[in-house]
């Protein structure tokens, strides 16, 4: 029992390890980051496998998991380093549109006639439809000031209607002279005809009244599926420039949770959390046709796809969203493809590299979503980590850019039963030509296919299909590099898990250097953000050099989507694996490049085709074990790739037998001419690796594999769970006297 003089009331000072008494309750204060949440003095905070099999263990009314605090601060960072560019992209925004306003005021004063010439003007009056009462009391009588305020209310939407670009003063002017008669005709339909008034009103010119404008900027954020509150929370505590969150969940007892954490936390005024108790889908679709959130975080329990269709439109325009899958079962493994496909639009894999075709799943079903409402989708940073799938995309209103999505989605030929080869192939080809200002015009066409045939050009086993999924950039450099550089003056007793997070987004950061185009940035300069300053000057020009990131090129396709791991390649042939730093010193020296990949340890992310990664395993068999081949039998992957005798070697047709798998598969490759395709897609392949007949020199050079990146050096890459059973835990369990809403 505990003495009840320990127990401290609810509006004492949060300290971790707290014990708080509250409604009769005894709960104990947890610390994360500089928020503090209060849970059941006995809820479990860990997993107990036997417990939970026997059906013993307790579960929580709201859902808490300490496993989750490397996501949150994660998400944290992410959030800042995305703020910092949210806000200098809506400075320079507000600051275009004040000049365009200001240009075409100029204009219609210009274009103004003498005052004389205005009243005596048929074209400065509108004709009324109908008429107003006679006798109206002065609050229900449309004044000009509301009529002027609607005109200025329907000249922000034409404006902003327009996007970024802006449209031309002519089209403009008229636009908005239609829009002025629609807000007087609407206006008058709304009142009761008692008697007839005068025919026309006078409208005074709109350049006469100026536009009330915010002086601040609002970054608002939405914890759509809160539980506890805590990342809201950390959210208003952590993040200096955000103005409100809004912490949301369907169940009544976490949002009596939220509050009391609230209360606990005794937040100052500055700092505003609002709760919702709802769902949150019909929270963001409401959002839709209000002010929306810059960020949207949803981290639900299993998948966010239901969510994704109202979260892309309650997203602003640039703004940030996060989401967070922990369904690994569905979009990682072939166990349930069917409902892979109903969720996520697309087929996983069977292989090693299944964690990163489960992220450009989940990237895909956000793609498709989004692209609907003519909403493009960028990915900052995508991560596979522990037991789940963190992305965060950056989304624009860009038709333009939509119409690039169909060549990002990629089909994968997977040689699943075989060698584990793959191959990729777009739905549409985009081929960008340029003009005579320098844009990039696209022309979309079908894509030709398919580029494999139906046996693997490598062991001549089956293919199956994979897809569609996301084939573009699962990072943006810059957008990471600016994470990282936020590191060394965080303090570790807050942010406890910046081992990890240095590790890891170093080797994405990595995994980078072999986009086409893009290039590790250099280290930028930190900068700190204060949203109420103004943008004006040279002031304006440094903080767009500081803080500003660029966008990854809508129209990249990432040419080299999956990793490989070397024992699976071993495997295959059955001889033991190379080292990671002897197959790397052997690629690097053919001139290709190799890093590592977050996703799993001991695998490695290249630009060398399978061709040149059989070619290295063939001279490792070589050299290390020369009677490997001679156990396997003719039929196996790993002889025909030892042998070239498969595929790549000239075999006549009373041969075929020993080498296919059965009958039926025999007389498909002969009916469709398949075997010459692979024949001639081999012998291409060699080809072009090796730069003409003279098969290059393999060197399994050590040294030159150990070779790390710039600051990869010293790093955590793949820390140990801390303790056991560290994964998912039971799903929170409401209170069946509360009651739901929906």
């Amino acid at each position: 029992m505990i003495d009840s003089l320990e127990l401290a009331p609810i509006t004492a000072k949060p300290l971790a390890g707290q014990l708080v008494q509250h409604d009769g309750k005894k709960l104990t204060t947890i610390q994360e980051g500089l928020a503090y949440i209060l849970i059941p003095f006995d809820a479990p905070t860990t997993l107990d496998t036997k417990a939970s099999r026997a059906g013993t263990q307790e579960k929580q009314n709201v859902f808490y998991n300490p496993i989750q605090q490397y996501n949150r601060d994660l998400t944290v960072l992410a959030i800042r380093a995305f703020g910092e560019d949210f806000i200098s992209r809506q400075k320079e925004k507000n600051q275009r549109n004040a000049n365009r306003t200001a240009k075409k005021q100029h204009q219609q004063k210009r274009k103004r006639p003498d005052d004389s010439s205005q009243a005596e003007s048929p074209t400065k009056k509108l004709k009324q439809v109908e008429s107003f009462p006679s006798e109206v009391s002065p609050s229900s009588q449309p004044t000009l000031s509301s009529i002027i305020q609607s005109q200025m209310h329907k000249s922000d939407e034409i404006d902003d209607s327009f996007g970024d670009g802006g449209i031309a003063d002519e089209d403009f002017l008229l636009a908005e002279q239609n829009a002025r008669q629609a807000g007087v005709l609407a206006g008058s339909a709304s009142q009761p005809v008692e008697a007839p008034v005068p025919k026309t009103v006078d409208i005074p010119p709109l350049q006469e009244t100026k536009r009330q404008r915010s002086p601040h900027l609002q970054f608002r954020i939405l914890d759509a599926l809160s539980a506890t509150g805590l990342r809201a929370l950390r959210y208003v505590k952590e993040i200096p420039f955000v103005t409100s969150v809004t912490a949301n969940d369907l169940l009544p007892a976490a949002t009596a949770a939220i509050k009391l954490n609230i209360e606990h936390n005794a937040l100052p005024d500055t700092m505003v959390i609002k709760t919702t108790t709802g769902n949150a889908i019909t929270h963001m679709c409401s959002t839709h046709n209000g002010v929306p959130y810059s960020v949207v975080d949803l981290d639900p329990y299993g998948t966010a796809v239901p969510f994704l269709d109202s979260a892309v439109q309650a997203v602003a325009d640039g703004g940030l969203l996060c989401v967070t899958c922990t369904d690994t079962a569905v979009f990682n493994s072939m166990g349930y493809l069917e409902k892979t496909y109903s969720q996520y639009g697309g087929l996983p894999v069977k292989g090693d590299f299944c964690h990163e075709a489960g992220l450009r799943l989940i990237l895909h079903s956000i793609s498709t979503a989004a692209g609907k409402y003519g909403i493009s989708m960028e990915p900052l940073l995508s991560l596979s980590i522990d037991y789940y799938a963190r992305v965060f995309v950056r989304l624009r209103k860009s038709p333009a850019e939509v119409k690039l999505a169909g060549g990002k989605a990629m089909i994968v030929y997977n040689c699943d039963h075989g060698c584990g080869s793959w191959t990729t192939q777009s739905f549409i080809r985009n081929q960008g030509k340029e003009n005579k200002d320098g844009t990039l015009a696209f022309k979309h066409s079908a894509a030709q296919g398919p580029p494999a045939a139906p046996f693997c050009e490598h062991c001549g086993s089956k293919t199956h299909l994979a897809g569609p999924m996301y084939g573009g950039p699962l990072h943006n450099p810059v957008f990471i590099d600016r994470i990282l550089s936020m590191l060394p003056d965080l303090d570790p007793q807050v942010y406890q898990t910046i081992g990890r997070i240095r590790g890891m987004l170093t080797t994405a950061l990595e995994e980078t250097s072999l986009y086409p185009v893009l290039d590790i940035p250099a280290e930028p300069k930190p900068k700190t953000v204060d949203n109420n300053t103004d943008n004006s000057g040279d002031d304006a020009e440094d903080s767009k050099s500081l803080i500003r990131f660029s966008r990854t090129p809508a129209q990249l396709l990432d040419p080299h989507p999956f990793y490989f791991e070397p024992s699976s390649l071993a495997r295959i042939i059955r001889v033991m694996s190379p080292s990671r730093a002897q197959m790397q010193g052997a690629l690097r020296h053919l001139g290709y490049k190799c890093v590592r990949t977050h996703a799993k340890a001991g695998t490695i992310k290249t630009n060398a085709p399978f061709s040149v990664l059989w070619d290295v395993m063939r001279e490792y068999v070589k050299q290390k074990y020369p009677k490997a081949g001679q156990s396997l039998p003719k039929t196996s992957a790993g002889w025909k790739i030892l042998h070239k005798g498969a595929v790549k070697n000239e075999l006549p047709p009373s041969e075929w037998e020993e080498v296919m798998v059965d009958q039926a598969e025999l007389q498909i490759v002969k009916r469709d001419n398949g075997w010459r395709v692979m024949r001639r897609r081999a012998a291409a392949g060699d080809e072009q690796a090796t730069g003409g007949s003279e098969k290059p020199e393999i060197v399994f050079d050590e040294k030159l594999g150990k070779q790390e990146f710039d600051g990869g050096r010293g790093i955590v890459r793949y820390p140990q769970n801390p303790r056991e059973n560290w994964g998912p835990m039971a799903r929170a369990k409401p209170d069946p006297k509360m009651p739901r809403k929906d």
